[in-house]
């Protein structure tokens, strides 16, 4: 019989460990024993919070691999919980536990900055072999979410210890972590990811605001802000357009020398994304086939190209695709690459691509029911070399430009 942890936190373990043996205790089972320290479901009794932005990398000292984004997002939750907790009259303790000691000292460094000698609110951090024995009423686990090929430490590639830093939390246990990089260690986590989705319990790190914000910033601070440019962004989250992104655009982003030149351009992005357009036509126009189609916008000395495509999710709508970013002398090439692009489209296709909605200043996306398709090609042997000709978006779906591979932008 186990009388420490809420059964959502037992329950896992329970059954991975001793095939379902331990009886929860009559204390953890009755309704006053569950705290909610934060709000929403995210917060409950035991939860797997995934956070695909951040980047694992070694430590200056050679003490394994952190991840200063997951750190942020750690901060951030201990920060909030102070905040909860600050004015009430019970205690608190939490347990920080991550397989790394680099991600460890990280942490650690910011812990004792701000809640090191604080009576009633108490945080612990350690490797997972330092709770052993331990017990805590909240316990937040920073995985770093490696599969470096050098192999994982500590619990990452260890059922028992993953048993140990699963079982220390009394009424709140947070797992951090990438779950498909977690899923490429080996089956338990596989099997730990797969139970939280079965029981609801598995959340994005994007939807909560707060962690939004320490995503956002922590890449800024670290000059990762290519992180964020991918698919279904969190920095575009409650964007109006959707925005898509070449490979090329992002291989153009890194290699980028100034930090201050790559906050502009997304900054630029984020208010092109929300449909703000120049009033003054600074925008130019580009090739034959696509008049206001795709256009060009000034960074200093180079230009962010884009164009309006359309994508067919629930429904067709317009879609906002960043193609390049480049200095003037390299554009003729890119339009002429364009032009035979958009050469292949019907004029029916381009004529969607081209219309404009406005709320107010703004542009908005135009949607269209599902039922009412357009053939987007002019012949149907465009559609051929889809798979070969990727144009480097992420999700390959309709928005693929249908060229061989010498002849496309995007390859």
């Amino acid at each position: 019989m186990q009388y420490r942890m809420h059964p959502a936190i037992s329950s896992f373990p329970n059954r991975k460990f001793y095939k379902d043996q331990i009886i929860d205790a009559p204390s953890v089972l009755c309704e006053n024993f569950q705290r909610n320290y934060l709000q929403g479901p995210m917060f409950g009794p035991y939860s797997f919070i995934n956070i695909s932005y951040g980047r694992e990398e070694p430590d200056e000292t050679g003490h394994g691999m952190k991840n200063m984004v997951e750190v942020a997002v750690v901060m951030a939750m201990v920060r909030n919980l102070y905040k909860a907790w600050e004015g009430s009259k019970y205690s608190l303790t939490i347990g920080i536990i991550s397989p790394y000691a680099a991600q460890v000292a990280a942490i650690e460094y910011k812990v004792r900055q701000q809640y090191e000698k604080l009576k009633g609110f108490i945080v612990k951090v350690m490797c997972g072999d330092g709770f052993y024995g331990g017990e805590e009423d909240c316990i937040i686990i920073s995985t770093v979410g490696s599969n470096h090929s050098g192999g994982s430490d500590g619990f990452l590639s260890n059922p028992r210890c993953a048993n140990v830093a699963l079982t220390r939390a009394r009424h709140c246990l947070l797992i951090l972590g990438n779950d498909n990089k977690l899923c490429k260690i080996g089956s338990f986590w596989e099997e730990l990811i797969c139970d939280v989705k079965q029981r609801q319990c598995f959340f994005n790190a994007d939807e909560d605001e707060e962690l939004v914000k320490a995503m956002i910033k922590a890449n800024k601070e670290l000059d990762q802000l290519d992180n964020l440019l991918i698919e279904d962004s969190m920095l575009f989250k409650s964007a109006s357009w959707k925005v898509l992104f070449s490979n090329n655009f992002r291989k153009t982003f890194v290699m980028l020398k100034s930090s201050q030149t790559q906050k502009t351009v997304v900054n630029l992005l984020v208010k092109l994304s929300n449909g703000w357009r120049p009033k003054k036509v600074k925008v130019e126009a580009l090739c034959a086939n696509s008049v206001q189609l795709v256009k060009q916008y000034k960074i200093g000395r180079l230009y962010i190209i884009s164009s309006v495509d359309v994508a067919k999710y629930s429904c067709y709508t317009q879609v906002l695709k960043i193609r390049d970013i480049l200095p003037p002398e390299e554009i003729p090439k890119l339009v002429k690459s364009l032009n035979k692009i958009f050469s292949i489209y019907t004029d029916e296709y381009i004529n969607r691509c081209k219309l404009e909605q406005f709320e107010g200043d703004l542009v908005v996306p135009i949607t269209w029911r599902i039922d009412d398709e357009t053939v987007k090609y002019k012949s149907t042997n465009n559609g051929e070399l889809v798979d070969s000709a990727s144009d480097g978006v992420s999700d390959g779906r309709c928005y693929i430009e249908n060229l061989k591979m010498r002849d496309s932008l995007l390859c």
